[in-house]
């Protein structure tokens, strides 16, 4: 666009000083054509006084007294000595040089209107330069543009084929030292750094798993054998139970950090169809084993959504879990369709729909904002209820951007 306004300026500009140096050309050369020629012809009117006239179309002269002005046009009957430019309809192109010899005044025509056309010529020729002057200096612009732009181009190419861990340690090396060289070596630098985080952030979650779940596996393990041991009293047992229950939690609440520490590409965590109602069954079977809430699971059994598996059942237990808190004791409703999961507390006959509960409790399970970590990870919108009575819905990735 730069290139197209200083095309136009200055095309524009070299059509007017042309058109204004050709007038003032013109100007200057019939003035001196006037005077030359004029001179010549008093002089041969001295010489010889019955010398003829000039009479062609474009160049005549008349000779009058300078009394008796009769026989000479009215437009120029009344000129003072001099040269003159008369305006004839509008184009300024008859010259007429004005001399007194004596007791006579002689007027020297030059006529150009009929050839007044080379002038419209002119203005269509000077505005096809123009319109020739800014499609080139367009041209030229966006050539240059292109050629200008190529090495950043090149450079964001290269910077993203060399996104770890493809990552390019000689991006330098394929730049000139200039700007964008200096870009290069910037990029370069922050690769480094991105990939150390990166590998520290790895070595990280590969250590937290592997220190963290062994002592849960023998904290589970030992759980197990307690709990087969008969001799163990009935508050025992209660004990036994709410420690293997915490335990479960905690794998559950590891699983579900290192899925948010992990990068994307990793590939613990590669999506995949999961199929929702089959998770949903085996949650709701332990569910009503564990407690007396009775859940009622109801919809579409051939929902699938993309996701990674382990993640996908972290959420959807958690959020169970969180229903039936909700529900106190009453039962839940668990509706799937391809849109998302609606779960609500579903009163048996006579029953009253139970009284909200505070939501931002976090003592039991996973807290509500690393639930809701966890949906926005996924893609996915969970909206908790605000209002006694309202369902807690999960909406799915697709439907979000249907």
């Amino acid at each position: 666009m730069a290139f197209l306004a200083f095309g136009v300026v200055l095309s524009s500009l070299f059509a007017a000083v042309a058109l204004t140096s050709m007038a003032d050309f013109e100007r200057i050369l019939m003035t001196e054509l006037l005077q030359v020629e004029t001179s010549n012809l008093i002089a041969h009117l001295h010489i010889q006084p019955s010398t003829p006239l000039p009479a062609s179309q474009r160049i005549y002269a008349y000779v009058s007294r300078v009394s008796d002005r009769h026989d000479v046009p009215a437009e120029m009957a009344g000129l003072p000595p001099g040269t003159h430019i008369l305006d004839r309809e509008g184009n300024r192109e008859t010259y007429v040089a004005v001399s007194d010899d004596g007791a006579q005044r002689l007027y020297f025509v030059i006529d150009l209107s009929d050839i007044a056309q080379r002038e419209v010529f002119l203005r269509w020729l000077m505005a096809g330069v123009i319109l020739i002057g800014t499609l080139v200096s367009g041209a030229l612009g966006l050539l240059l543009a292109g050629r200008l732009i190529a090495p950043v181009q090149r450079l964001a190419q290269w910077v993203e084929a060399s996104a770890p861990p493809r990552r390019d340690n000689r991006l330098r090396t394929h730049f000139a030292n200039d700007e964008v060289g200096a870009l290069a070596v910037a990029f370069e630098h922050y690769q480094a750094r991105l990939d150390a985080f990166l590998t520290r952030e790895r070595e990280f979650t590969a250590d937290t798993s592997h220190e963290l779940r062994s002592p849960l596996s023998v904290i589970q393990a030992s759980v197990d054998l307690l709990a087969e041991d008969p001799t163990v009293s009935l508050p025992g047992q209660r004990a036994i139970e709410r420690v293997r229950r915490r335990t479960t939690e905690l794998t559950d609440l590891l699983d579900a950090l290192l899925y948010l520490a992990r990068h994307e590409t990793d590939m613990a965590i590669v999506a995949e169809p999961v199929p929702v109602w089959a998770i949903w069954q085996h949650l709701v079977d332990e569910q009503m084993q564990a407690t007396s809430t009775s859940v009622k699971l109801h919809g579409d059994a051939s929902v699938t959504v993309l996701a990674p598996p382990r993640a996908a059942s972290l959420v959807f237990g958690q959020l169970l879990r969180r229903a039936v808190e909700l529900s106190n004791g009453a039962a839940v409703s668990v509706a799937i369709t391809s849109a998302g999961i609606e779960l609500s507390p579903w009163p048996e006959a006579g029953e009253k729909t139970p009284p909200n509960v505070d939501q931002q409790r976090s003592d039991n399970g996973f807290g509500l904002t690393l639930i809701s970590r966890l949906c926005e990870r996924l893609g996915w919108t969970v909206r908790w209820p605000q209002q006694p009575g309202e369902p807690l819905t999960l909406t799915f990735a697709d439907s979000n951007h249907a």
